[in-house]
């Protein structure tokens, strides 16, 4: 389903909806890195509460572990609110911190972004859970990168069509 997705915005949605659908879980966020502003932005989400998306969009990220892995590429592993402050109104309906994943979005040498996925209460990831993000988080790069490809083909065989047409409209006229 991934690599059938064409549009960066819904192939953030696939990750989520399988990743949670696998794992039975209820909430994962991604921030992607902007070009523009060497930031993180918050590019997707499932099950975070709106108190915390508007607090993201209004002041960015601020004291978490998403910067830390997203310049170091290392997955890591909150635990607690110490590791991770805004726990727990970070998550829709939660009433005490959990912890969550943390998994760098690297493809070719470059980390691109970072994904988040909520534990269970009380729970927390095993080496192997963390290792199936670690792939999860690679597909997506891979299909993101494919999608971008394909937007600038297709944008370039518009082009091409356009100014085919063109030449053929001044042939005619000459």
């Amino acid at each position: 389903r991934l690599h059938a997705e064409d549009d960066p915005q819904r192939i953030f949605d696939v990750v989520h909806d399988a990743v949670l659908e696998h794992m039975g879980l209820q909430a994962a966020w991604i921030f992607w890195g902007s070009d523009e502003d060497k930031r993180l932005h918050l590019a997707a989400q499932r099950g975070i509460s709106q108190d915390y998306i508007d607090h993201i969009r209004r002041d960015g990220l601020e004291d978490c572990l998403c910067p830390e892995v997203f310049w170091t590429g290392h997955r890591m592993q909150a635990r607690n609110t110490l590791q991770c402050p805004r726990m727990p109104t970070l998550i829709e309906g939660l009433s005490t911190p959990v912890a969550h994943a943390c998994i760098p979005l690297r493809f070719e040498g470059l980390t691109r972004g970072v994904l988040n996925v909520a534990a269970r209460p009380a729970e927390t990831f095993s080496d192997r859970q963390l290792h199936f993000l670690e792939t999860v988080g690679y597909q997506l790069c891979l299909a993101v990168e494919r999608a971008r490809h394909m937007q600038a083909e297709r944008s370039r065989n518009r082009e091409a069509r356009a100014l085919a047409s063109i030449t053929k409209a001044i042939g005619r006229s000459l």
